[in-house]
């Protein structure tokens, strides 16, 4: 029995040091809807089309700056399986949140996929508007070993990249729909 307990502590102490040498684990949220909770409308195409704030604590030790991308995780197959919503990169290291209607000094603000569209006017942050009931938004942060990643164009560009220098990262979901306002025609 006294073995058992030497070999528990042992292994509590082993996964402390673990993530104090990472960083600990990263969290993202906002103080406008929980985990999983409806996204008011303030942030949708339905209100005021502006960005929700959003905090985060824990980072991995060596994090030199940020990535967040938001996308919506219930688009159709048949029209391409995702729509990008928000890509900012560079975002500062110590930066820990994002002011609503706003982006950290120094980030930069990819054309989401709204601009694909013609839809300059939400070409930063492009807010939900989905057409059926329920869709899940997730915002990503990604903590990233460097401060300055190469200038990208693409989403699939900027996720590479992203990717190639993760250290740590968070999600959020919200979910919105329907959207009242109606899409414009193609």
């Amino acid at each position: 029995m006294r073995l058992l307990i030497i070999a528990i502590v042992a292994i509590v102490a082993i996964v402390a040091i673990v993530l104090w040498l990472k960083g600990g684990s990263m969290s993202l949220t906002s103080s406008a809807f929980k985990d999983g909770g409806r996204i008011p409308e303030k942030y949708t195409i339905d209100g005021g089309s502006v960005s929700p704030p959003l905090r985060w604590g824990e980072q991995a030790r060596d994090t030199k700056g940020f990535v967040l991308i938001m996308d919506d995780l219930d688009v159709p197959k048949e029209m391409g399986g995702r729509f990008i919503h928000w890509m900012v990169y560079d975002i500062p290291a110590g930066t820990t949140e994002f002011k609503e209607g706003k982006v950290p000094t120094g980030a930069k603000v990819l054309p989401n996929d709204y601009a694909k569209f013609g839809m300059v006017h939400f070409a930063q942050y492009g807010p939900p508007w989905p057409p059926t009931p329920d869709h899940r938004y997730r915002f990503t942060l990604y903590a990233v070993k460097t401060n300055s990643l190469p200038p990208t164009t693409t989403y699939e560009e900027l996720l590479k990249v992203t990717l190639e220098n993760k250290l740590g990262s968070a999600q959020l979901i919200g979910i919105y729909g329907p959207a009242k306002t109606p899409m414009p025609k193609q």
